[in-house]
């Protein structure tokens, strides 16, 4: 893949995962508290925010090792990434605030 189409492509699906995101958002965390659903599952599994990403986030991991190992439609593919990379983007943020 030639660079300018590499970069032409990680902006589309940046653009998808950010899309995504941002409708789940109305759904998973309509105030203001963008990892409330991490929090609560923590709370559910006596467990953290991060491990409670953690085992939703290996769902995800499962079924992108099954699209490589048996393959997929275009979309099965499409929407895994976006997950796969919006539960990245998802700890990242867990990560930050334990920061805090």
């Amino acid at each position: 893949m030639q660079h300018r189409d590499f970069v032409d492509e990680t902006e589309k699906l940046l653009m998808r995962c950010k899309r995504v995101l941002e409708k789940k958002a109305e759904l998973y965390a309509p105030e203001d508290d963008r990892l409330s659903q991490f929090k609560t599952m923590a709370v559910l599994e006596d467990t953290t925010p991060i491990q409670a990403l953690g085992g939703a986030m290996a769902k995800h991991t499962a079924t992108l090792y099954h699209l490589i190992n048996y393959s997929g439609s275009e979309k099965q593919w499409a929407e895994t990434l976006v997950d796969h990379i919006n539960y990245l983007i998802l700890l990242n943020a867990l990560l930050k605030e334990k920061e805090e």
